[in-house]
Formats: structure tokens, sequence, C-alpha cells
């Protein structure tokens, strides 16, 4: 939906008092991250593939998803677009609304996830996604984007709403004196139940862009195409909610995937050797900012003097080149990191391409020699008789 605001349209919505009556909050401008789960990629031509922090790959590897459930006891791989928070209110268990719902995480993120803020969401316009990563902070438990709540639901306007009565329309005003009159008339309250008969399940998730084209699908010559478990995630929570449990348990849907543990192996442990050489490094590049952000508000300082600012410039400059030698020891960290997959990569490769050609040239030239001998021999026996 799209509000009013300050003279400018509003493009985001929630649900706040749905999800409050359900006992669940997503707090504003909040997302959920991951570093280990970010998709490294560039979102400029020619720039350096970086992290994006905002977009997940939640895998079965990291227990992002909930076994027990069978909407994603088969999911493998699921794509997350800068998804929100979701969060069970503290004083749900004491709400009358709340008490009788109980609350299963569906979809998460590893144990290092965490949460992350920005001011505003004209912010995520143009994000840099170095500095927000930099800025990012491991956590200790997962963080939920999607929650099962079931039980007795009730309803979160037990007075009833307020709509536009269309047969209201069809009457003429007549002068100013009636317009607050026709007004009131336009709108009428209507009512409904207020507390379900029988046990209800609905799913929450907190994000509307994992069922885009550019998250679920991938176009190819035959049109769209489904990409991992996003569309599937959703497919089995609508058959899971409008039939029985014990059926889509048999007939839950997923993929198969045989991940590369070898590669996953590798890239742990060099993770493991290089994380305190590069928190270090990270420390210092958060202090060159630090420092040049200082130099620069000294330098727009007024009545400053010409040597003063001459002198601040060329500290400002010095800084520079200590972060940017800072960030080229960082590169060559994670360069490192890459060697060792790339190095695995290689020998793949070379058994996988070099055995055939060779066998086959080996072939080829036991064949000759033997079709050789074979004609060589058949003309001793021709010259013979």
């Amino acid at each position: 939906m799209q509000q009013r605001f300050s003279g400018q349209y509003k493009t985001s919505s929630n649900l706040a008092k749905l999800l409050s009556n359900w006992g669940l909050i997503m707090p504003a401008n909040t997302f959920a991250g991951d570093a280990i789960l970010s998709v490294t990629g560039s979102t400029r031509s020619g720039q350096r593939p970086e992290k994006i922090l905002g977009l997940m790959k939640l895998e079965a590897a990291y227990h992002c998803f909930n076994t027990d459930k069978p909407i994603t006891s088969q999911l493998n791989e699921v794509t997350m677009l800068f998804p929100g928070v979701l969060k069970v209110r503290e004083t749900a268990s004491e709400d009358t609304n709340a008490a009788n719902l109980s609350y299963t995480p569906l979809l998460s993120t590893s144990d290092k996830g965490n949460a992350w803020k920005v001011d505003n969401e004209f912010e995520l316009m143009n994000p840099d996604y170095a500095k927000l990563m930099r800025q990012f902070r491991d956590g200790d438990k997962p963080v939920s984007m999607a929650y099962l709540v079931t039980g007795i639901f009730k309803s979160a306007f037990p007075e009833g709403i307020e709509v536009s009565d269309d047969s209201a329309d069809e009457k003429t005003e007549e002068g100013d004196d009636n317009q607050d009159d026709t007004k009131e008339a336009k709108t009428r309250r209507l009512t409904g139940l207020t507390e379900a008969s029988e046990p209800g399940a609905i799913v929450v998730l907190a994000d509307a862009d994992m069922l885009s084209d550019l998250v679920a699908y991938q176009r190819t010559f035959f049109g769209l195409s489904p990409v991992g478990d996003n569309s599937t995630f959703v497919l089995n929570a609508l058959e899971d909610l409008s039939g029985s449990s014990e059926l889509i348990s048999i007939r839950s849907r997923g993929n198969y995937k045989r991940p590369f543990t070898v590669v996953d192996e590798i890239e742990k442990k060099a993770d493991d050797e290089t994380k305190d050489e590069e928190t270090k490094i990270t420390a210092q590049i958060q202090g060159f900012e630090q420092q040049l952000n200082e130099k620069l508000r000294s330098v727009e300082g007024e009545n400053k003097g010409e040597l003063i600012n001459r002198t601040i410039i060329e500290e400002k400059k010095k800084i520079e080149l200590e972060l940017r030698e800072a960030e080229k020891q960082l590169r060559d960290i994670k360069m490192q990191k890459r060697q060792r997959v790339e190095k695995l990569k290689t020998r793949l490769r070379n058994f996988c391409t070099l055995p055939g050609p060779a066998l086959i040239l080996v072939i080829a030239v036991l064949l000759g020699i033997y079709r050789a001998v074979k004609r060589k021999r058949y003309v001793s026996h021709a010259s013979d008789a």
C-alpha cells in the first residue's frame, strides 16, 4: 500500500496491528544478516565481487530450516533479499489475544546471524555493501525470518471496522452545511467474529521479495525457471495450511543436493586461519576511516588558516594512503583463501579432462603399432608364397 507522508508517497507497508495481535513484532528498518550466508557478487559492471549483506542464501548445512515441520524439512537452499526480523513479543504469553498461540520458527540464519539497522529506507537505494559488512557484528544465536503460528486466533478488530458505504455516494449534496453529515453517512461499521471457533494456522514471512523474478527464478531459453527452493517453500506452506499435515509430510517438496564437502572444509579452515588477521585489519580500516572523517570535518570548518588547512590536507592524504594499504592487505588475505579452492578446482579439472585424451592417445599409439606389426607379417607371408 502507499501512504501519504510529508508530501511524499511512502511505498513501504507493514502489518503491525495484525502482527501484534498474533504476538509477533517486526522492527522497522531492521534486517537479518549473516556473514557466512551472505552471497558474494558485484552489483555494478566492472566492480570487484564482494559480500552483499542484504542477500543471503540459507542452506540446510547451517541448520537454517526447521526439520521437524514438513514445510521446511526437505528444503536445501532458499535465497532471501533484505529479509526483516521476526520476534515473539515477551508479553505474548500474558496477552489475552496471543496467550493460546504457539510459535515455531521455520527459516532462520546460522548461529552467527544478527540484526542490522539503517536510519531510513533511502539508505538502501545506493548502499555501500563493503561498509555495511565492516559494520556488521556476528551474533550468538539464529535470527528468525519466518514463523508458523498455530492456535485459537482472536480478531484484531473486535469492535469491527469502518468501511465506505457505496450507497451514500448516490446521495446529492445540498450546500456546505450538509457536507459533514454526508461524510458521516459515507461510512458504516462492519462487525464479525471476535474469536475463531476452531484452531487455525498461519505462516508469517518477513520477506516479500523472495518470490521475485530476481531472486526465485532465472531466465532460460524456455522461459523462467525456478532457482533454489523459494517457490517450493511457498507451495509447501499452501498445501500444509490448506490440507492435512499428515499428507503433506509424505509429499513435502525439496530438491536433491550434494554439497562439495571438501571445498566447504577448505573454506572453513581458511576462514579460521585468517579470521584474527582479517579482524585486525578491519579494525585498522575503521580507525583510518574515523580519522579521515575527523580530518574532513576539520578542513570544512570555518576561520581556519591556510597553513593549518594545508597541514590537515597532507595528513588526510597520509591517512588515505594507509587506508588503501590496509584494504590491499585485506584483499590479499581474501585472495589467499580463494587460491586454495582454485588449486583444488585446477586439480579436479586436470583429473577430469586429461585422462580421457591421454587414454585415447595411448590406445591410438598401441593400435597403430599393432596394425604395423600385422601389416609387416602379412607382407612377409605374401612374399614367401
